[in-house]
């Protein structure tokens, strides 16, 4: 028989979808693992010949399968969608005397939740000093250990909730700014509202619906995308960057009184919820009304999204069937800001999906000036 005593590094990628580097932990039997749902997480286990004790040469030349079966939460129904193992990794030398085999563990778009892992072992062959070694050998162990998938772990934020081009108006600038002293790299997909890549128009390379480049060490980067004589259309990016990199937008619109307007709008992390406040009251010096909209972009690349707000006034009264979402497509985008049940009020949204969401609000004076209104994650 065999004994294994599990040992869990974690990879913790800066950036969804980013190479990273391994932060060690050593949990015992029934140990909780925290991960965000696009992580990868490697199992090292130590194998050995409970008869003799050795484990030299044990794993490295019999060890022909290690598996980690999972019990998934209700959400990530089916769980092979949401997790995959890869490998086993060659068996290598796990320290002095002692032989190792590893399992790759991938979260792909995990719902949030909590995920069990048992973990087995096949054999095919013994070390030659064992002097009892059934063939073929395998074990169940008891070892198990729990994964705990959240919205965020210091995650670098990645994605941004929304682009506009077009209607005689809007163009989008990204501005990408590297903090470090080596070049870094970066790749923005663009996705519209029904969750297709978006081909964008950018100053000076063509239209593309991924950008990727390199920014010198302590350089910025500029970005013009969008087509002005377009029609109106807004989507959302996904980045994929190194560490040191920062990413934003400026959302700049050409009103109709011939001025120009911008918003900024900051990376964010994926949620399965948001809040902000809102107002729909007039602008008293110029008797413009107000408007407070927003967008939301589904990071979920399988399942579509239903997301679900409550408007509050500032009283903390429900004000009911305010604002309906339709659902959105993996992928997908949606962003409005005309609410006629809120004219009048001031108060809070509180937004809840059934996936992984980012969003971004909007704030308008009249037709032509305009901001954007960070939200709060949940």
């Amino acid at each position: 028989m065999i004994r294994f005593l599990g040992v869990l590094f974690l990879l913790l990628p800066a950036v969804v979808y980013a190479d990273s580097q391994f932060t060690l932990v050593s949990p015992t039997d029934g140990a909780t693992v925290v991960v965000t749902p696009n992580q990868v997480l490697p199992v090292i286990m130590d194998v050995a010949d409970t008869d003799t004790g050795l484990s030299a040469f044990y794993a490295r030349q019999y060890v022909t399968s290690v598996t980690a079966t999972p019990t998934c939460p209700p959400e990530a129904n089916p769980c092979g969608n949401y997790v995959v193992q890869d490998g086993p990794v060659p068996p290598f030398t796990l320290r002095l005397g002692y032989e190792g085999a590893i399992a790759i563990i991938k979260f792909e778009n995990a719902p949030l939740g909590f995920y069990t892992f048992n973990l087995s072992i096949s054999i095919n062959g013994c070390y030659t000093v064992a002097p009892n070694c059934p063939l073929p050998d395998s074990y169940q162990s008891s070892t198990k250990f729990t994964v705990q998938v959240v919205g965020r772990v210091g995650a670098q934020p990645n994605v941004l909730p929304e682009f506009a081009e077009g209607g005689g108006r809007f163009l989008t600038d990204i501005l990408v700014v590297n903090n470090g002293s080596q070049p870094a790299n970066f790749t923005i997909s663009f996705f519209d509202d029904s969750g297709t890549p978006a081909a964008l128009l950018f100053a000076g390379l063509g239209t593309l619906t991924t950008l990727t480049d390199t920014v010198p060490a302590f350089g910025t980067n500029t970005y013009e995308a969008g087509d002005i004589s377009a029609p109106t259309r807004g989507g959302w990016g996904l980045i994929q960057a190194d560490p040191s990199l920062t990413i934003q937008e400026v959302i700049r619109s050409h009103g109709s009184d011939g001025s120009y307007y911008e918003a900024a709008v900051p990376a964010y992390s994926g949620s399965t919820g948001f809040r902000l406040s809102f107002d729909a009251t007039t602008f008293t010096p110029t008797g413009d009304p107000i408007y407070t909209g927003f967008a939301v972009a589904n990071l979920d690349t399988k399942n579509s999204a239903t997301v679900t707000c409550t408007a509050r006034d500032f009283r903390g009264q429900v004000i009911p069937d305010a604002i309906t979402i339709p659902m959105l497509n993996p992928s997908g985008h949606w962003a409005d800001y005309l609410f006629p049940a809120l004219t009048g009020a001031r108060g809070t949204l509180d937004c809840t999906s059934t996936t992984q969401v980012a969003a971004i609000g909007l704030r308008f004076i009249g037709s032509n000036a305009f901001t954007s209104l960070p939200v709060v994650t949940k």
